[in-house]
């Protein structure tokens, strides 16, 4: 049995395959490099369910809380809420359930040393390809620095203001 073998189809299902490859091969690259970009951040990222069940920690996040990726996978975003603020969670939740975003958010979170730290938040929802709402990530900075000298700056402010 013989095959005519048609050159001019053989080329083009070579130059589709390698097109197809090198797609593949971009999208590799930008995987990697977002990727790059979360482990590399200094601000927490922090990837979670809608349920608040934790999916992602970056090496920022366990800097800012305390705690490795390995104790935090799987739990619920609660944990780092202190007991006076657990309508925060809901807040937050029902805005990314609408699409919205929270952005520059001011609160506090729990460290796993038990410390109270101040945060700046930007939570926003994560779309699968069909644009359905299937989670948020959460931006956190820790503030607690800089609100230390702006409540000292505060206190020395009125003591001049009172001085007079």
């Amino acid at each position: 049995m013989t095959h005519k073998i048609n050159h001019a189809e053989t080329k083009q299902k070579i130059s589709t395959n390698d097109e197809e490859l090198t797609c593949h091969e971009q999208q590799e690259e930008k995987l990697q490099m977002l990727a790059a970009i979360v482990q590399s951040s200094d601000d927490a990222i922090i990837g979670k369910t809608l349920d608040g069940v934790i999916k992602s920690w970056n090496p920022a996040a366990e800097k800012i809380y305390g705690y490795a990726a390995s104790e935090v996978l799987g739990e619920n975003i609660s944990m780092f809420l202190p007991p006076n603020q657990a309508n925060e969670l809901n807040h937050i939740l029902n805005k990314i359930l609408r699409g919205e975003s929270v952005a520059h958010f001011k609160t506090k979170r729990l460290r796993k040393d038990g410390r109270l730290i101040d945060i700046a938040l930007t939570v926003s929802p994560i779309k699968n390809s069909r644009g359905e709402i299937i989670g948020a990530s959460s931006i956190v900075k820790d503030i607690t620095e800089q609100e230390r000298a702006n409540e000292e700056l505060k206190k020395w402010l009125h003591v001049f203001e009172n001085a007079e």
